[in-house]
């Protein structure tokens, strides 16, 4: 028989309300919220009030709502959904997942390219490095797992990228040519173009998870 939380026994408004200021006012609201779920022995009746708070509009509730849908129940689209809705409320690390999430099929990576190129331009190689840390940890949080590298599909156009020095450690010396920069958090690196950069960058999210 499972073990009946304290928690359960508080009236649904109330329980509701507790999750929505963790969510909005606390400066570790993943942290906490998993904590939460943690001391809840009926796992769907936590997410069924996470639902609620998502439906209010509470970004950490669709951050944390997306990534179940996608990781737990692998319901692609819903999940993208609710990772949507909390990255144009300007949650930045639902904004990273599901450019990760469009990032990793061949369909929609242009897509993904396109919402990872809009984050960096706001942040800088800094922040991205910052919004993949979240992103990983509300992944490990929701799924209590790690999970395997893994390689990305490609299409029947893609091939693998001929130029050997793509992705290298850069020097000062080698800058020029129009090439792609990264400014990552230990060094720069060369890529060759924009998939070749976020390729890198969605092996690295995926060792952090």
């Amino acid at each position: 028989m499972p073990r009946n939380s304290i928690i359960a026994a508080f009236p649904r408004d109330l329980i509701e309300e507790v999750l929505a200021r963790v969510a909005s006012d606390s400066p570790t609201p993943l942290r906490d919220l998993t904590n939460l779920r943690r001391s809840w022995w009926d796992r769907e009746k936590f997410l069924d009030l996470i639902r609620s708070c998502a439906k209010s509009g509470n970004l950490e509730a669709c951050f944390v709502l997306g990534l179940d849908e996608f990781y737990n129940k692998r319901r692609r689209a819903e999940g993208l959904r609710h990772l949507r809705e909390a990255a144009v409320g300007g949650h930045r690390a639902a904004a990273y997942a599901a450019g990760m999430l469009l990032f990793r099929r061949p369909s929609t990576r242009r897509l993904g390219v396109e919402q990872l190129e809009s984050l960096a331009d706001d942040g800088g190689a800094a922040a991205v490095g910052k919004w993949r840390r979240e992103a990983a940890a509300g992944v490990r949080a929701i799924t209590w797992k790690r999970w395997r590298r893994r390689p990305l599909k490609r299409s029947s156009e893609e091939g693998p990228c001929a130029d050997r020095r793509c992705g290298a450690a850069a020097v000062a010396a080698e800058k020029g040519g129009g090439e792609w920069w990264w400014e990552g958090e230990e060094r720069e690196r060369r890529f060759c173009s924009r998939e070749c950069r976020w390729r890198h960058e969605y092996y690295k999210f995926i060792e952090t998870i």
